[in-house]
C-alpha cells in the first residue's frame, strides 16, 4: 500500500478545500501561540508549512520572525501569492535535513506533518538542533485513539487502518522526542467544533480534503461518498463537526 501523498499535485486545489475556517484558525493560533510563546524579536519555523495557512497570520499576530519551510516548491509558491507573505521567509527544504544552524530558533513546530516523514527520528533530531537552549518544539499529529473515533470511518472502512499505519502512537513520539534531547515533555489533547454548511463539507469530502482520502482505492471511495452523501441528504443544512488533536511539546 502506498502510503503517500503527492502535495505538489494538489497544491493548486489545497486551499480551497482544506483551508481553515476563521473559526478553526483561532483555535490552532491560539494553541500554537499559547505554547510557543513567540513575541517580536523571537524566531518560529514552521516545519511543514505547505500554503502558510498557520505560518503567515502566525507572524502577523504575534510580530515574530517567522521561516516557513516546505519539501514542496509548488506548495511554497501558493504560500507566496497570500496576503501577507512578504512578511515571512520562505524555504524549500526537508524537515529530516533542516538547513539552519544549531539553536537558530526560539520555537518551531510541525503541525501534521510527522506521519508524511520516512525518518521520523531525524526530523525530530533535527527540530530539537536548531532550538536554541530552553526554545520549544512542538508536534502536532492525532493520537491512534482519536484515529478510531474519526465519524469518517463508518463510511470508509480503510480509513483508520491507513491512518493506524502512518500516525506515530503518542508514546511513540514521546519516545522520539526524550531520544532526541527534549526535555519537560507534555502533552494536551484538542477538540475544536465548527459550524459548517452540509453542502460544503460534502464538497470538502469530494475534493478529499484530508490526505488519507487520497490514499483509498477508487472503488471505496465513491462507495463511501455514496453513503455519506446518502447519509447527510436529510440532514438540515448546518452542522457541527468536532476535530481532535494532540499535541506533544518539549524544550531544549
Amino acid at each position: 500500500m502506498d502510503l503517500k501523498c503527492d502535495y505538489g499535485k494538489i497544491a493548486p486545489s489545497y486551499d480551497r478545500y482544506r483551508d481553515l475556517s476563521p473559526e478553526l484558525l483561532e483555535g490552532w493560533l491560539g494553541v500554537l501561540i499559547r505554547w510557543g510563546r513567540p513575541s517580536p524579536g523571537m524566531k518560529a519555523l514552521d516545519i511543514g508549512c505547505g500554503t502558510g495557512r498557520l505560518t503567515i497570520p502566525l507572524q502577523r499576530l504575534t510580530g515574530a520572525e517567522v521561516w516557513g519551510l516546505d519539501l514542496s516548491e509548488e506548495m511554497l509558491e501558493q504560500a507566496r501569492q497570500k496576503k501577507g507573505a512578504a512578511g515571512v521567509h520562505w524555504v524549500l527544504g526537508d524537515a529530516q535535513a533542516l538547513p539552519f544552524p544549531e539553536g537558530a530558533f526560539d520555537f518551531a513546530f510541525m503541525c501534521l506533518v510527522l506521519h508524511h516523514l520516512g525518518d521520523k527520528a531525524q526530523a525530530i533530531r533535527e527540530m530539537h538542533r536548531v532550538l536554541r537552549p530552553g526554545g520549544r518544539g512542538l508536534v502536532w499529529t492525532v493520537s491512534h485513539r482519536q484515529i478510531r473515533e474519526s465519524p469518517l470511518n463508518a463510511f470508509f472502512p480503510s480509513l483508520a487502518e491507513i491512518d493506524l499505519a502512518r500516525f506515530p502512537s503518542i508514546r511513540e513520539i514521546r519516545a522520539l522526542m526524550e531520544g532526541a534531547g527534549f526535555s519537560a515533555i507534555r502533552e494536551e489533547e484538542l477538540a475544536f467544533q465548527e459550524e459548517t454548511p452540509t453542502s460544503c463539507y460534502l464538497e470538502r469530502v469530494r475534493n478529499r480534503y484530508i490526505s488519507t482520502l487520497e490514499l483509498l482505492s477508487p472503488a471505496e471511495f465513491a462507495s463511501g461518498l455514496a453513503k455519506l452523501e446518502k447519509s447527510l441528504a436529510n440532514k438540515r443544512d448546518q452542522m457541527t463537526r468536532t476535530q481532535q488533536f494532540t499535541i506533544i511539546v518539549g524544550e531544549r
